[in-house]
This record gives structure tokens, sequence and C-alpha cells, in this order.
């Protein structure tokens, strides 16, 4: 009889605990869901702030990136909304300019805003990354990266460029626009 109502006892302190695990667990789970708002809203105002709208001729349209002296002809229809960001590295040495597509980097952060969960958030970011860098440009190669480039292009004052890009966010119309990229 005692190893019976010892039987029960542990039975029932087995299931109180296995109850209270799962709740305890739903809980978790919904306070960090309860975040997703906030870490996909600042997620997006952190990739905005990375680049800036290249500058538009107002005679021509063409588009300017003045730090490096690098013209862009007048966009087609399709590719409207351009951000590019300078950087000078030291190492390796030489200077990056990343241009993306801001009409794919707000496609990529509306996938972060309209995550449900926060790992929906966290599988949405390193395609969201990938479109805020574009296309990266340098004046050298750059081997230790692991890629080769995708072009390379002798601009008119004979620097030469070394093209760049993620494969999360690749959109050949846009790469193909990005090669026309020239000096003045």
């Amino acid at each position: 009889m005692i190893i019976v109502v010892f039987a029960i006892i542990v039975l029932v302190i087995g299931i109180n605990i296995g109850f209270t695990a799962y709740y305890v667990n739903r809980q978790n789970n919904k306070l960090s869901d309860l975040y997703v708002p906030k870490i996909s809203y600042d997620l997006v105002r952190a990739l905005n702030q990375l680049s800036v709208p290249l500058v538009v001729s107002p005679t021509n349209g063409e588009l300017y990136i003045p730090e490096a002296h690098l013209v862009l002809p007048l966009p087609p229809k399709n590719l409207t909304h351009f951000g590019y960001s300078y950087a000078s590295l030291p190492f390796p040495p030489g200077t990056e300019i990343e241009i993306n597509s801001l009409t794919e980097l707000e496609e990529a952060e509306s996938a972060i805003l309209n995550s449900a969960s926060l790992q929906g958030v966290y599988n949405s970011v390193p395609k969201a990354q990938s479109c805020a860098r574009g296309v990266q440009i340098y004046y050298q190669s750059q081997p230790e990266s692991g890629q080769k480039p995708f072009y390379t292009k002798v601009l008119t004052d004979k620097r030469t460029l070394y093209f760049y890009q993620d494969n999360l966010c690749e959109d050949s119309s846009f790469t193909d626009y990005i090669e026309q990229i020239n000096s003045y």
C-alpha cells in the first residue's frame, strides 16, 4: 500500500513538473514574440543608415558618387532607387564602394518587418544584409575574401574596378546596370 501511495505521489509530482516546464516555456515564447516588432524595426532602421542616395544630375539624370569621381548613366525605368556607401579601408588597402538597389533592400526589409516570430526575423537577416551591401566595388582585387570578382572594368581615367556581390541578393538587371559605371 505504501508503494502504491508513493508511486501516485511521484506520478503527481512528475506531472506537475512537466506541466510547469511546459507553461514556463510557453510564457517565454510569448514574451520573446512581444519583442519581434521592436527588433524588426531596429534592424530595418540600422540597415537604412548604411547608405545614402546617389547624387542625381538634374539635367540628364546621371547618378554620381562624388567621393570616387564615378558616374552611372540614366537608369532604366525598372531601376530607380539606389544607395551607396563609400569607405576608405586600411586593410586591405584601397577603397570600397557599395552600391545597392533600394528596391531590393526594401523587399528584404519587408520580410523582416512581416516576420511573425523572432526566428523568422533572424532567418530574414542574411538576405537583408546582402541586399544592403549590394555590389561591392574595390580598386584592388580581394583574393583574401575567397570570392572572385564577377566583373572587372578599366575606367577612362585608367583606374581598375573589381566588382563583387553576395549571392543572396542577386539581380541581373541591377548588376548589368552597375557595370556601366565610369569615371568623370
